[in-house]
């Protein structure tokens, strides 16, 4: 389970990356 959850925390981090600055939500920012 270790990958999947690397996975997710890449995942989370790109979003965070590629994402402008805004209040974090349990949603994805909305393209």
């Amino acid at each position: 389970m270790r990958m999947k959850n690397y996975a997710k925390t890449r995942a989370a981090k790109a979003k965070l990356a590629a994402a402008p600055p805004r209040p974090l939500t349990d949603h994805p920012p909305a393209l």
